[in-house]
């Protein structure tokens, strides 16, 4: 209840680059109010490292989720190269996010920045995202008169399996004689 995370002043780019590569990470970022995702932009804070330099190790604790500024960086699992990261794309958020060891060694392949968010910052926003965000689906979930029966328990897993999705006005969300593969609850705005 009594945490405050640091605020790191940053250009009107920066921040506009931060909240693009975050909107990247659908699974995590996608339900972050406002106010979250400016904690988040605000926490984050630029770290570098040279060409060679390991930046987070396979099977240690993870203390920090990156996204990578400019520069590449190598992902190695079980001391084999397994893909490049570089400028936008995102690592380390999988040992905060389950309180487990880091499944990667992460090394610099040239001179690299990034912005690094710290455990608690991230724990404490993403926490607060998933609770607001459960809310929100179950209080939709129990507005729907088709659903109105299942149990409290039966609806928070269902809300558990939901994800937002925003459509422009005038998209096509689903057409006559498509598969039936998904079913939309209007959270705001409207359809014909």
């Amino acid at each position: 209840p009594n945490f405050k995370p640091k605020v790191i002043a940053k250009s009107e780019a920066e921040t506009a680059a931060i909240k693009a590569a975050l909107k990247t990470n659908t699974v995590l970022f996608s339900d972050l109010s406002p106010l979250q995702e400016t904690t988040v932009v605000g926490a984050l804070e630029k770290v570098s490292y040279d060409a060679g330099k390991e930046i987070m190790k396979q099977g240690d604790m993870g203390d920090f989720f990156y996204i990578c500024i400019n520069g590449t960086c190598d992902v190695f699992v079980n001391g084999n190269n397994v893909a490049t990261k570089g400028a936008g794309e995102m690592f380390g958020e999988l040992a905060l996010l389950y309180n487990a060891p880091r499944n990667a060694t992460i090394s610099a392949k040239t001179s690299v920045e990034l912005w690094s968010l710290d455990r608690q910052t991230f724990r404490h926003v993403l926490v607060q995202s998933g609770s607001e965000s459960a809310k929100a689906s179950d209080d939709a979930l129990a507005k729907v008169p088709v659903l109105s029966s299942l149990s409290k328990q039966e609806r928070a897993q269902l809300s558990d399996s939901m994800a937002t999705e925003t459509f422009k006005a005038g998209a096509v969300v689903m057409s006559q004689g498509d598969d039936g593969s998904t079913m939309y609850i209007i959270s705001a705005g409207s359809a014909s």
